[in-house]
């Protein structure tokens, strides 16, 4: 985010599996970089097993997010 920030880059914050673990560090992070958390995306199982057998996936939660930041 540092080589962003420096390079005049627009960027901002996606968080994977965002119902999983300690969110603190990228709120810290977030902070830090005057960053946005532009969008979530929860840990989902149909996911994870259509991506390792090379199928799309088909999400429309995922799908309203790639919108929403775009």
């Amino acid at each position: 985010l540092g080589l962003m920030k420096k390079l005049g880059v627009r960027y901002e914050i996606v968080l994977n599996r965002s119902d999983i673990g300690d969110r603190s560090l990228i709120t810290r992070i977030a902070k830090k970089f005057q960053c946005k958390l532009a969008a979530e995306v929860p840990y989902d199982k149909n996911i994870i097993d259509a991506y390792s057998k090379g199928k799309p996936i088909e999400n429309k939660e995922i799908q309203r997010l790639v919108e929403q930041i775009i």
